[in-house]
């Protein structure tokens, strides 16, 4: 279980300590822990606040990604492994069946 946040702390702080308690997390799952503490974002929001996150981590920690898969046919060969795509861009499958990206820090104050 996680600790309670600081009020005090901007949603990118609480972004950013989210990753460092979690071996890797996608973005809904960040999303419903942001709504946990009564701060309401959008997926589409905490990609964006991950992509700030990579430029506030000093040079011991980085954010690593996961990319998307097409849980259809395997594709993982993404252009932008942090974004969700909607369809797999294979031409002979084109399904809407894919895993979100997931995301970690790791560095020492991670642990991982």
């Amino acid at each position: 279980m996680r600790e309670r946040v600081s009020r005090q702390q901007t949603t990118q702080q609480l972004i950013r300590e989210l990753l460092r308690q979690r071996p890797a997390a996608q973005p809904v799952d960040l999303k419903k822990a942001l709504n946990d503490d009564g701060i309401r974002v959008s997926v589409d929001e905490v990609i964006d606040y991950i992509h700030g996150v990579k430029k506030t981590l000093d040079e011991t920690e980085q954010v690593f990604v996961a990319p998307p898969e097409c849980q259809d046919c395997g594709f993982d060969d993404w252009d932008n492994p942090g974004n969700i795509p909607s369809r797999c861009p294979e031409k002979d499958c084109r399904s809407e069946r894919i895993a979100e990206p997931e995301f970690t820090i790791r560095g020492p104050e991670s642990g991982y």
